[in-house]
């Protein structure tokens, strides 16, 4: 219902000093009911009751204290509870509690809030004096203001801002005034869970309370409100178990196990909880918060280490590795501004990598757990710098070795980057080989050693990244936008075809090693950062292939595809006269590819498409590379001629010829006017010659069903 009252305002136009008048306002009344005001005077307006709004909005939900509990049993045993709902510690000294009793418009009995924080999700109880031992047990003061008898109000202040009230100030009930299934006498009542925040109109309010029989103390001293979501006590939850968009507050210890993950939106880790994110052999926790996190207890979060050598790590709390199980002194890192490891880095930022030996005297002694402690970053830049010097064999310069600032997975996909190349490499000590992620990269099947990254950095990994030039470059996320507790990342598309040609160490497949030659329309040879990958060599008796270009070594190289493609590859190996195979294997969308293996050493040709190679690692002296792989789309039917199967092209100082293997065994190359300047023999359809002049020359391959090709030599 809407009240009606009446303010009789005098203004004088003249006046000796200024007066700052104070005007109470309630559901029936307004305290004066008249007021002299001279110019110059100020008047402040302080709502007590009712649904009128005179001092702007109430507070937003979830933003300011409130009454919790309302304790009136048998004869003095009385309280009052108030509960901070946010997710900060308030201040009580700007906050009071005032007593009006019999239908009084002017406060009985006050009581002024102490200097002190509460606490979010903490509460602070009011007793009377008088009151039984389970109420005072679980006090912070005692006050006349709860003399409450059941008619009597109580009001919670801001300042001169009223934020919540028990009874209509102004209204004498009689007894009492009904409240659900009870009454403001010999209840107890308990604010719904649901209710976020103070309410001025008792006719709403009255409906906010849960009621418990006379002299119930169960639930002072403590509230569970919806506005911190679900609580977890140390043994269960309450009022239920989370969902992935809840409000969650940790009130008791907490661990999540390895393989595991936990979303909340907003999170809270009270003082003197620990909050555990586990790991093992076989997995490990992942924590994501999509809103604010405050850590007011202990947050660990572990990972595992296991075999031996230099793993590459990082820490996801604001502190770093201030706080580990690890030997910190032992973990090194990469001065990306000099291009030279530093062996006493700075340990306390998060997002940075290291690398954390493990052997006698390293950061971990043997394979287990290592574990970083402190509050996990929810937001992160990476400020990437740029050294003119190579790193493990990688071509280029610009390289930063950085790491997961987050509990969960970091999708690379969902970041924002800023002059960074668009793949990211971790070294891998089990394997003694780097792998890769590129975004045209896909996994085989034929051999462990193509295995590619996921594109989502796991918690407390260190990996490699370069920036693309010596200007600004930066990797910006958030966990809210770019953490997943998913290990797929969230760039979807059409994978495009991959080649997947491997080096097999015969004598040891796990020595083995693979690169990728994946199709891109418009793409070239040359390093292209958005899809190419350096090839950053392997360590020990493992030997590494790549794709070889005016010197630059890659790992992955995205090519057009779509027609004829000469793609040199050189071979690493540890030691001369071992043997090895190389064997391609095509993951492809309905379209194969022709692969002719050009051994330069012995002037040989090879289609791979259905068999591997087999040589013996020599001293190859030449600067380039050894093998050269040539590609084409195949035709359906390779006999058919209703289209050519030929083709010559140059390539550098050379002449590629490609004939059909099935119908054509020689070839010979002619100019213009007839003269034959060089024929021989094809090998799998194919041959290799040094290029001829500058010219226009025609090329005739020989066999049942001979064709020609023209070709311009430049």
């Amino acid at each position: 219902m809407k009240h009606l009252f009446t303010l009789i305002v005098t203004v004088f136009t003249f006046a000796a000093g200024a007066t700052n008048h104070q005007v109470q306002l309630g559901s029936n009344f307004c305290n004066p009911s008249s007021l002299t005001v001279s110019i110059s005077d100020t008047v402040t307006w302080t709502q007590v009751s009712s649904a009128h709004d005179v001092n702007g909005s109430l507070s937003t939900t979830c933003a300011d204290l409130f009454f919790s509990e309302y304790i009136e049993g048998s004869s003095n045993s009385k309280a009052l509870e108030i509960y901070n709902p946010t997710n900060a510690a308030i201040n009580l000294a700007t906050y009071s509690v005032k007593l009006y009793t019999n239908g009084g418009t002017t406060a009985t009995n006050t009581l002024q809030l102490p200097n002190k924080n509460l606490a979010p999700d903490d509460v602070y109880v009011i007793a009377n004096s008088a009151a039984i031992a389970a109420i005072l047990s679980v006090d912070d003061t005692t006050s006349s203001v709860t003399n409450f008898n059941g008619d009597d109000a109580v009001v919670l202040f801001k300042n001169t801002d009223t934020l919540d009230i028990i009874g209509d100030v102004g209204v004498d009930p009689g007894v009492s005034w009904v409240v659900g299934t009870g009454t403001t006498v010999d209840y107890t009542l308990v604010r719904k869970a649901t209710v976020n925040k103070g309410q001025r109109n008792w006719v709403t309010g009255a409906n906010e309370w849960d009621v418990y029989p006379n002299n119930t103390t169960t639930y002072l001293g403590g509230h569970i409100s919806n506005c911190l979501g679900m609580a977890w006590d140390g043994s269960a939850w309450s009022p239920s178990t989370p969902t992935l968009t809840d409000n969650v507050r940790f009130n008791g210890n907490y661990t999540v196990s390895a393989g595991s993950s936990f979303t909340a939106n907003n999170l809270t880790v009270s003082s003197g909880n620990t909050l555990t994110l586990e790991a093992s052999s076989s997995g490990y926790a992942q924590l994501k918060v999509n809103g604010s996190l405050v850590n007011q207890g202990t947050v660990i979060a572990k990972q595992y280490l296991t075999g031996t050598g230099h793993h590459s790590v990082s820490s996801p709390m604001s502190n770093g590795f201030t706080t580990t199980n690890g030997t910190s002194s032992a973990l090194y890192a990469y001065n990306a501004s000099t291009g030279a490891y530093n062996m006493s880095p700075t340990l306390t930022s998060a997002g940075t990598g290291f690398f954390a030996p493990l052997e006698t005297s390293g950061f971990l002694s043997s394979a287990g757990t290592f574990s970083a402690t402190g509050t996990p970053t929810t937001s992160h830049t990476h400020t990437l710098l740029y050294a003119q010097t190579q790193v493990s064999g990688g071509s280029g310069s610009g390289w930063n070795l950085i790491g997961n600032p987050y509990t969960c997975g970091l999708d690379w996909n969902a970041v924002t980057k800023t002059n960074v190349n668009n793949t990211y490499y971790v070294w891998d000590p089990t394997s003694s080989k780097y792998q890769y992620y590129s975004a045209s990269a896909l996994t085989g099947t034929y051999l462990a050693a193509s295995s590619i990254l996921s594109g989502v950095i796991a918690p407390m990994q260190a990996f490699w990244v370069q920036a693309s030039t010596s200007s600004a470059a930066s990797i910006v996320s958030t966990m809210a936008a770019s953490g997943t507790v998913s290990t797929s990342p969230t760039f979807y598309k059409t994978a495009p075809d991959n080649l997947i040609l491997y080096v097999e160490d015969l004598s040891d497949p796990s020595l083995s090693d693979a690169m990728w030659i994946t199709h891109a329309t418009g793409y070239t040879n040359d390093f292209e950062g958005d899809l190419d990958a350096w090839k950053l060599h392997n360590y020990g008796a493992k030997a590494s292939i790549f794709s070889y270009h005016n010197g630059d070594k890659l790992a992955i190289n995205a090519i057009d595809l779509s027609s004829s493609a000469s793609v040199p590859v050189g071979v690493k190996a540890p030691e001369v006269g071992k043997k090895y195979q190389l064997v391609l294997e095509q993951v492809v969308n309905n379209q194969d590819y022709q692969v002719i293996l050009e051994d330069r050493l012995f002037n040989s040709f090879t289609d791979i498409t259905g068999q591997g190679y087999g040589f013996t690692h020599s001293a190859w002296q030449n600067e380039d590379p050894r093998f050269v792989v040539h590609i084409n789309q195949s035709t359906v039917g390779m006999g058919e001629s209703s289209a050519s199967t030929v083709k010559a092209y140059q390539q550098g100082e050379r002449l590629i010829l490609q004939g059909n293997g099935q119908q054509h065994g020689s070839y010979a190359v002619s100019a213009f006017d007839g003269r034959v300047i060089a024929q021989g023999l094809l090998q799998a359809g194919m041959a290799s010659i040094v290029a001829p002049q500058v010219g226009v020359y025609i090329v005739n391959f020989i066999g049942a069903a001979p064709e020609t090709q023209r070709i311009v030599i430049q």
